[in-house]
């Protein structure tokens, strides 16, 4: 089974900072990367939504603070469309600010994650992370 994270992350250091912890704790899945919400929107387009298909499991870690459409309009949308709405997000971002937390809660984020800035820190998070969503939750199948 193909394990894909779908990482919305416009900080270049931010993306090699998990790029290289997912690395380190060995993650098999692809990680894929979209700058900014109109290319990962573009993308989509060709995926089949089918949650029932067989094939890859999927999970999009949402920065809020992108360029244009931010993470927050981002979110709404996906969640919004009902073929992608049993696709998870996770917001993965700098802002611990707590109308931030209920807005993304309220427009059905799966989860919320601050970016930490220490080391020991964001790998525990991530291992953390990705065991959840890859190895003890049963996701939705798209091919």
């Amino acid at each position: 089974m193909d394990s894909e994270l779908i990482v919305v992350e416009d900080s270049d250091d931010d993306f090699d900072a998990l790029q290289r912890t997912c690395r380190s704790l060995n993650f098999e899945g692809v990680l894929r990367r979209f700058i900014d919400a109109e290319s990962l929107l573009s993308d989509i387009r060709h995926w089949d939504t089918e949650p029932r298909a067989s094939g890859k499991r999927r999970v999009i870690l949402l920065d809020l603070n992108l360029p244009g459409v931010d993470g927050r309009e981002l979110l709404v949308q996906l969640k919004s469309d009902t073929a992608l709405s049993a696709v998870p997000v996770v917001v993965y971002t700098t802002s611990s600010n707590l109308r931030d937390v209920a807005f993304c809660y309220q427009n059905h984020a799966n989860a919320y994650h601050v970016k930490p800035m220490d080391l020991a820190a964001l790998e525990s998070g991530v291992k953390a992370m990705l065991d959840y969503w890859f190895a003890h939750n049963e996701l939705p199948r798209h091919t």
